[in-house]
């Protein structure tokens, strides 16, 4: 069956949208693909599936693409598959962009599915990609991410008594130390070493509260792997 105009530009507004609440979400918290990407990408992807079906009603009947819609849609999510490896970061001990790598290659599957007319599908599943990306979130946060390990980078100078004080410190709250380093200090002369601590934050707030009162000790930094 043909797709008039009104049709088609109905499909690619409706990809604009869907796309959009995806994007928007994203956007909001500063991830790496955002608003216009995840719009560009189900505009794309529907396009493609109009095109496949514009191949199929106007192609001559000797071209292999009119006998199988699915080819192109099987070469777009391949295709966004791609740009998916592109979005994700790697830096040390984190990987950050998996959930917006998986955002985009299912907004690219909405856009096929709007450009097919699968409207039902398109909008259900947009939905249900806000529940995980809002909802599951919030609960991914609150039960399973707190009580991730994370890393305590303490500062502090070249002191015998503050490294054993610290150690001491950690041994009354069974935290493991992973690595000591020594490092410049800010003026590129002062000696200065780097302790590395592993803990969970909801309970160890009182021990950061009693190492950052240590006299000898220069900073504190919490450094949680990220994977989102």
């Amino acid at each position: 069956m043909e797709i008039t105009t009104w049709q088609i530009i109905f499909r690619l507004v409706i990809a604009i949208i869907l796309g959009g609440i995806i994007g928007w979400e994203r956007e909001r918290r500063a991830k790496t693909a955002g608003l216009r990407t995840h719009i560009l990408i189900c505009l794309g992807s529907t396009l493609a599936m109009l095109i496949s079906y514009y191949v199929y009603a106007h192609g001559s009947s000797d071209l292999p693409l009119r006998s199988d819609l699915s080819r192109i849609a099987a070469g777009v999510l391949q295709g966004i598959g791609l740009l998916c490896v592109a979005s994700v970061l790697r830096y040390k001990d984190s990987v950050i962009g998996l959930s917006t790598s998986a955002s985009l290659w299912t907004v690219s599957a909405v856009g096929l599915a709007v450009g097919a007319g699968f409207y039902s599908a398109a909008v259900v599943t947009v939905a249900l990609i806000m529940i995980v990306l809002i909802i599951i979130a919030k609960i991914e946060n609150r039960y399973i991410r707190s009580r991730w390990h994370k890393n305590l980078n303490i500062r502090l100078g070249d002191n015998p008594k503050v490294f054993e004080r610290i150690i001491s410190l950690a041994g009354n709250y069974e935290l493991k130390i992973k690595n000591i380093e020594p490092s410049l200090g800010e003026d590129g002369h002062s000696r200065n070493f780097i302790l590395q601590l592993e803990y969970i934050t909801d309970n160890h707030e009182d021990f950061i509260k009693e190492l950052s009162s240590i006299d000898g000790v220069l900073e504190v930094k919490i450094q949680q792997e990220a994977r989102f």
